[in-house]
């Protein structure tokens, strides 16, 4: 897991900013979710501690095969917090959780998970 304040995603003009929005599949709902609470707040920045989660999904992509049953779930750990990953078929099954579910399934890249928690007032 890694963890920082101001990121890529956080500047268009970055060279690295369209490559970091791929990499966690970023949305235009989720933008607009860091936009609100920037207009919200009278935000210069986004105020937003960033959390990643990263796991290896693909090494296992030469097992005998595929996995039988996976079921995967996130928690953005609030529900104010922002999350974003790449899946396909994602289910809400809390405020704070999300659900992928897949049979005979063979990964094709590995879990990128991107969270954003709200900076805590004294730190602004």
């Amino acid at each position: 897991m890694g963890t920082s304040i101001g990121s890529p995603w956080t500047e268009p003009s970055d060279p690295e900013y369209r490559a970091f929005l791929d990499r966690f599949c970023v949305d235009d709902s989720f933008l607009a979710g860091v936009r609100n609470r920037m207009k919200a707040e009278n935000a210069e920045y986004p105020p937003f501690w960033e959390s990643r989660v990263a796991y290896v999904l693909t090494t296992g992509g030469n097992w005998a095969k595929p996995i039988g049953r996976f079921r995967l779930v996130v928690d953005k750990g609030a529900a104010e917090n922002l999350v974003s990953f790449c899946a396909t078929g994602v289910r809400k099954i809390s405020d704070t959780q999300f659900e992928v579910t897949r049979e005979n399934w063979r990964p094709d890249r590995d879990l990128e998970i991107l969270i954003l928690n709200p900076t805590p007032q004294e730190y602004r």
